[in-house]
């Protein structure tokens, strides 16, 4: 599920915190599941569990998961929005693949259209 892709410019504990986001949007990860234990997924990775406990206290911050002390870390939330949002995305990048145009370009155009 969770990944490390050391080429890109993005901090490993922001890697971490951003793919269990896209697991929640995606349904992959609900409300009351459990996250890995921070040391178990530090070896996993061949990080310091002190990167994972970044990422995780970050999605505390955001409200989306909650520490229960000697236990681990929990979801807190539901995406309701989130098959829908993902429906859209299948949805544009349908579009863009029945018009010819490549995953990169599509990255490109989807990274110029965020910035506007």
């Amino acid at each position: 599920m969770v990944y490390i892709d050391r080429t890109l410019p993005i901090p490993v504990y922001k890697q971490i915190e951003l793919q269990f986001k896209k697991e929640m949007l995606l349904g992959r990860l609900n409300k009351g599941d459990q996250l890995p234990p921070a040391r178990d997924l530090a070896k996993r990775l061949g990080v310091n569990v002190n990167t994972v406990l970044k990422a995780y206290e970050k999605l505390v911050s955001d409200q989306l998961v909650e520490a229960k002390h000697g236990i681990g870390f929990f979801v807190k939330v539901h995406y309701d929005e989130g098959s829908n949002i993902v429906s859209q995305i299948r949805k544009i990048a349908t579009i863009l693949k029945e018009n010819g145009v490549e995953r990169d370009l599509g990255i490109m155009l989807l990274q110029e259209v965020w910035r506007k």
